[in-house]
């Protein structure tokens, strides 16, 4: 598995995970009108490895949880939050920052789906986090 992606359930927006070496990964946040890309920096493999404990925290989750669920990096310029409505449909918003060039930018992308899907999500995580550099 080269990427990991997450797609939503109602658009063609999604969230592509790549390695790039061992304290790092490219994140590709894309819409139909938008997108971004940016490569993210954590202190370890260990790090990097915790958005796939954060897919499976998910997955594992009662539905509906209370809350949200997040997950930051290292530097705060990627951020993941969850919440999941009584039904079943959870939403994941994916917020990456560009704040250190001489014209910051932000994107926030909501993705939909559906908790039943969660557990595959976190599976294709662990499948993809555990091949990377350093695994």
């Amino acid at each position: 598995m080269d990427v990991f992606v997450v797609k939503s359930a109602l658009s063609a927006a999604s969230l592509e995970f790549h390695l790039a070496d061992g304290d790092s990964f490219v994140i590709d946040i894309s819409t139909p009108a938008v997108g971004a890309r940016k490569a993210v920096y954590e202190r370890s493999t260990a790090e990097i490895h915790a958005i796939a404990r954060y897919f499976y925290r998910l997955a594992v989750a009662p539905v509906p949880w209370e809350g949200d669920i997040c997950w930051v990096s290292l530097e705060g310029d990627f951020m993941l939050e969850a919440d999941c409505d009584q039904g079943g449909g959870v939403r994941i918003k994916a917020l990456l920052f560009d704040t250190v060039t001489p014209e910051p930018w932000s994107l926030e992308v909501v993705l939909k789906c559906e908790a039943a899907r969660l557990r595959r999500i976190a599976r294709d995580a662990a499948v993809f986090f555990d091949r990377g550099p350093g695994a």
